[in-house]
């Protein structure tokens, strides 16, 4: 009696956890491993940032701004002899 009830006990550990596993598709365990990786995350931006980038020529114009800024400040006095008129 003692062996059927220690292998009925067994036979229920070893089928139990599978009965109450879900299924794990393999669209499920990409989308699982695209949101929490790191790697595969910064690898989509990367790939995203690289095709906009390249779209980029196709545009009529970019934006770009320019600008230049000059300033003097001139402390010399102003000292010279005046000339006699000759």
């Amino acid at each position: 009696m003692k062996l059927a009830h220690i292998s009925a006990l067994l036979g229920l550990m070893v089928i139990t956890p599978q009965a109450f596993s879900a299924q794990l598709t393999l669209n499920d365990y990409l989308k699982q491993v695209e949101e929490k990786n790191q790697a595969m995350t910064a690898s989509k931006l990367i790939t995203e940032s690289a095709d906009l980038r390249a779209d980029e020529g196709k545009l009529i114009f970019r934006p770009t701004i320019f600008a230049q800024a000059q300033t003097s400040v001139d402390k010399k006095t102003n000292d010279e002899p005046k000339c006699s008129g000759r």
